[in-house]
């Protein structure tokens, strides 16, 4: 009787045994994919930035600060130039850092919402 308890003791042990590093190895593959998780939301974060930098710098210093100076000199020269082609050039001017700064955030705020 006690050698069949003793038998049942060590199946029982072994069974508990088994789960144990059965839960080990789950737990290390939980870790592996969260750390895995953790390098994908990088990239994603890092790509949005990348994008809402390179699109602010476009929008924001190309088209409405450079190509409006560029745009008011050229029609300067050829004397084409108008009072309302002026006002709004010197509009698109102030206003291209602030246009550039909220794509820049819009890219950001994208990054940060798909990064989770």
């Amino acid at each position: 009787m006690t050698e069949e308890m003793q038998d049942k003791s060590t199946v029982k042990h072994d069974m508990i045994e088994h789960q144990r590093k059965k839960m080990m190895m789950q737990k290390e593959q939980l870790r592996q994919h969260e750390a895995q998780w953790r390098v994908y939301n990088k990239i994603v974060f890092s790509l949005c930035i990348l994008m809402g930098t390179l699109i602010a710098i476009y929008v924001g210093g190309w088209l409405m600060f450079v190509k409006s100076i560029v745009g008011t000199y050229v029609a300067y020269t050829t004397r084409t130039l108008t009072f309302s082609y002026f006002v709004k050039a010197v509009i698109k001017c102030i206003t291209a850092a602030t246009v550039a700064g909220a794509i820049w955030c819009g890219g950001y705020i994208l990054g940060r919402k798909l990064e989770r």
